[in-house]
C-alpha cells in the first residue's frame, strides 16, 4: 500500500487516496496457504521493485505531496515509511516467531 501511494503521489496524481483496514487485507491474503520460501521470494521481488522505482525518482517527484487516509503526505515521507514498515515487520517476526535470535 505504501508503494502504491508512493507511485500515485510521486507521479503527481491529485486524487485523495482512501485509508484501508490492514487486518482485512492480511486475513484475505491467505498467507498460511503458501510455502514460506514462496513468501520470502515474493517479499524479495517486491522489495527490489520498490528500490528500483525509488532510485529512478527525480528529486522533484519525491517532494510532491498528496493525501492518503485524510492526511497530507510527501512522496519522500512515503519512502521513509516503506523502510520503517519493513523494520516494524521484522521486529514483529523476531518477537513472535524467533525470540532470542538476533
Amino acid at each position: 500500500m505504501f508503494a502504491y501511494r508512493l507511485l500515485r503521489i510521486s507521479r503527481n496524481d491529485p486524487t485523495p487516496l482512501p485509508g484501508f483496514e490492514q487486518d482485512d487485507y492480511v486475513r484475505e491474503a491467505g498467507f498460511d496457504n503458501h510455502p514460506l520460501q514462496d513468501l520470502i521470494q515474493e517479499f524479495e521481488h517486491l522489495r527490489r521493485a520498490n528500490i528500483l522505482a525509488i532510485n529512478h525518482m527525480s528529486n522533484e517527484s519525491t517532494l510532491r505531496r498528496g493525501t492518503a487516509s485524510g492526511y497530507t503526505v510527501s512522496a519522500r515521507a512515503l519512502v521513509y515509511m516503506l523502510v520503517g514498515h519493513v523494520d516494524h515487520h521484522m521486529a514483529s517476526l523476531h518477537e513472535k516467531y524467533l525470540p532470542g535470535i538476533k
